[in-house]
């Protein structure tokens, strides 16, 4: 929908089926134009979407990971306010099987106008779905099935972006947490950056926190709301770079983080895509 108005009213999927068979038409992926521009009238639409699924596929990648193991340890005295990475004086190395799965799925979509039964719009779409895991991790892949499932939604969700523009508004979080803050210049750049964003001027907080975050490189609050920055001026490299780093400031796991660190990839994934196009 724009601005609440409905972009396409849609014919009755139970009424296209008993046209369909009313004309003798097995298959509305492969009719004609003609064909097509047949049932569009009878339907009184506009244009009919007609398409054919071209793959629908799990394939397996088998790859390495490499791992390490401590042999050997300082002692016990030298050890003290260490961490176990600063105590380990030889580490042996060593790989572990692995396995990428991914279900694939692609179809081609055409657009024909009713009154002049020709084509006006086509499009190939093809998605995936990847799972992957290790010998020594515990959680198994995803099951063939619900790989391509989950390709087939996002296939389905990249045609209705394609064929009915949208707006989409996300409300993403702010971190306020303190940790890592080494100074009080530092915590009052924070804080008077969400206080911008109260007022609607992400565009000063952003500056606020840039200068925070020169007091405080460690501050998890400054990285990842710099991250929320980064993403909203669509640097997509910066804001990963930055929700990682606020990741690894945090030494948690944080669904804030997984949540932009996911939005962003899926966001570099689809202009890999447009490019490839």
């Amino acid at each position: 929908m724009l601005e609440e108005i409905p972009y396409f009213r849609v014919a009755d999927p139970a009424q296209v089926e008993k046209i369909l068979k009313e004309q003798g038409i097995q298959s509305s992926g492969t009719m004609g134009e003609s064909d097509a521009a047949r049932v569009g009238k009878l339907l009184g639409t506009q244009g009919i979407y007609t398409g054919v699924v071209t793959s629908v596929a799990v394939r397996n990648h088998p790859f390495t990971e490499s791992r390490r193991v401590c042999a050997q340890s300082r002692s016990t005295y030298e050890t003290r306010s260490k961490s176990p990475e600063e105590n380990c004086i030889k580490w042996n190395q060593f790989s572990v099987e692995c396995l990428r799965k991914e279900g694939i799925v692609s179809f081609t979509a055409r657009l024909i106008h009713v009154e002049t039964a020709r084509v006006v719009y086509r499009t190939q779409i093809r998605e995936d779905a990847i799972s992957s895991t290790c010998e020594d991790r515990k959680n198994p892949p995803a099951g063939d099935m619900e790989l391509v499932l989950r390709a087939k939604e996002r296939a389905k969700l990249t045609f209705r972006k394609e064929v009915a523009p949208s707006y989409l508004v996300v409300d993403l979080p702010l971190m306020e947490s303190k940790e890592g803050l080494a100074s009080k210049e530092a915590e009052q750049k924070l804080n008077q950056g969400l206080e911008a964003t109260k007022r609607g001027r992400l565009d000063q907080a952003c500056d606020l926190w840039e200068s925070g975050i020169q007091m405080a490189p460690r501050s998890p609050s400054l990285a990842y709301n710099l991250a929320v920055c980064a993403e909203a001026r669509e640097d997509w490299k910066a804001a990963a770079d930055l929700y990682r780093k606020a990741g690894q400031a945090l030494g948690k796991p944080d669904d804030r983080v997984t949540w932009g660190l996911e939005r962003v990839a899926e966001r570099e994934k689809s202009l890999l895509r447009d490019r490839i196009k």
